[in-house]
Parts: structure tokens; C-alpha cells; sequence
């Protein structure tokens, strides 16, 4: 074990790795986070994952708030929020690549489209609660 951390062709290959790992880390969030809803889905961690809340309006934040707790009461599928207003082209092409695959997998895990269905419920909840507005 000594002799191969003293080798010169295993600091090279190591060194190999880092960079290639490090080259690559963000051409492949779109795929890196696809993969990881897919391993979510298989151990029944159902979520959808967001950024840029802080941008919202106020009304849309209540409504937003409506329509998460919809997907977690009525389908058990938690809201992530990973970032707030600062994200880079990484991290949204890792967020778009899970949620590409986490809501086709729930849209057929169901039968229905419940992200639809839970912003319809939030609509009509906000309008039955705030009829003047």
C-alpha cells in the first residue's frame, strides 16, 4: 500500500481524474441531476427542486406556498429550494435535469398530471379565500 501511494503513475492517474472530474462537473449537470431523480425515485424520496424564490411577487409567493403544500399533503412530493436568487448555468442544468425526470415519473407514478392539478387547487383555494382580488 506505501509503494503505491509513493508511485509516480498513481499521482499522475489520480491528478488525470481530478482535472477530468473538474472539466466535466459542469457540462454534465443536466445529465448529474437526471441520474440522481432517477436513484431519488428508486428509494421513494419524491421532490422537486427550485431556485430563485426570492424573485416572486408577493401574490405569487402565496399562491406558490398554496400549490407546495398541495404536492406534499395530497402526494407526499416535497419542494427543495437550492438556491435563492444567486445560481449559476450549473445549477440550473442540474435542477432542470432532475425535475425533467422527477415529474414525468410522478405524472405516471399517478395517472395524472399533479403539479396541474395542484395549481388549479391553489388557484381556486387563493380565490375562494380572496374574492375581491
Amino acid at each position: 500500500m506505501l509503494s503505491l501511494l509513493k508511485s509516480r503513475r498513481t499521482w499522475i492517474a489520480t491528478l488525470g481524474v481530478v482535472i477530468g472530474v473538474a472539466i466535466l462537473w459542469y457540462p454534465t449537470a443536466y445529465p448529474r441531476g437526471m441520474l440522481v431523480a432517477y436513484f431519488d425515485h428508486a428509494r421513494e424520496n419524491y421532490q422537486i427542486m427550485t431556485y430563485g424564490f426570492a424573485l416572486l411577487p408577493p401574490l405569487e409567493e402565496v399562491r406558490y406556498v398554496l400549490y407546495v403544500r398541495g404536492l406534499r399533503e395530497r402526494f407526499g412530493v416535497k419542494t427543495t429550494a437550492v438556491a435563492g436568487c444567486v445560481i449559476d448555468e450549473a445549477l440550473v442544468g442540474y435542477v432542470d435535469g432532475y425535475n425533467s425526470v422527477s415529474r414525468r415519473l410522478l405524472i405516471e407514478d399517478h395517472n395524472a398530471d399533479i403539479f396541474e392539478e395542484c395549481r388549479s387547487l391553489a388557484h381556486e383555494e387563493w380565490e375562494a379565500a380572496h374574492p375581491q382580488d
